[in-house]
């Protein structure tokens, strides 16, 4: 039977959750119900299939708002591992030889600063793509959509740390973007390869000589 309030299938015991978001309603309609005890490991598995060029879990993940809290986390501990992985190899070289500050605080000082740095980047990249495709090619779904699959899968771009890992992070992370995009906004593939690829060797080209990267082609 269907419970009248939250409108889930439930069987003599129910535990319910109370009334259902409009996002909620929309994830049920396209068959895309995320798992209702789904934790990290849940979405460790969604990153997989992302990464699978899985067009279900793209979509269910970006209606999912739970997704939204796990992306920023998994986002935010990619960020430090890009930031702290140079200083703690080398970390007196990435240090002025006039600093007067301590090192631990030097270090946050950098970590801070380069996070800020990256998280507008990624911001600016994203909605360039976002409003270019609403705008331009009558795309639809909400900013908010498109963000958050690209949250759960944005440690593609620790592939900076590697030798010549740049062009690597460079394609992958354009074809998570393009896959994203495509689903959410509705725009043709191609539409959102040229999108994605053209801000996305802009942003990679600023990124490349402002980060702390090691390596170098």
């Amino acid at each position: 039977m269907k419970c009248d309030v939250c409108g889930l299938e439930c069987g003599m015991a129910h535990n319910c959750p109370g009334p259902m978001t409009v996002a909620a309603h929309q994830i049920l309609d396209a068959g895309l119900q995320a798992s209702a005890d789904g934790g990290v490991a849940y979405h460790i598995g969604e990153v997989g299939k992302i990464l699978q060029w899985d067009d279900e879990a793209i979509r269910r993940n970006a209606k999912d708002p739970r997704a939204t809290t796990y992306g920023l986390i998994f986002w935010f501990v990619a960020m430090l591992i890009i930031l702290l992985a140079p200083r703690i190899a080398g970390l007196n070289a990435h240090l002025p030889e006039t600093s007067q500050l301590p090192v631990p605080f030097a270090v946050l000082a950098g970590v801070t600063l380069g996070a800020g740095g990256m998280v507008a980047l990624t911001l600016l990249q994203v909605g360039l793509c976002y409003l270019t495709a609403n705008w331009f090619l009558d795309g639809k779904g909400r900013f908010v959509e498109v963000l958050r699959p690209l949250m759960l899968v944005w440690f593609v771009n620790c592939l900076l740390l590697l030798p010549r890992g740049v062009v690597y992070a460079a394609l992958i992370w354009t074809i998570v973007l393009m896959m994203v995009v495509e689903e959410v906004t509705g725009i043709t593939r191609m539409q959102a390869f040229c999108i994605c690829a053209a801000i996305n060797f802009g942003v990679f080209a600023v990124q490349f000589e402002t980060l702390p990267v090691t390596h170098h082609l």
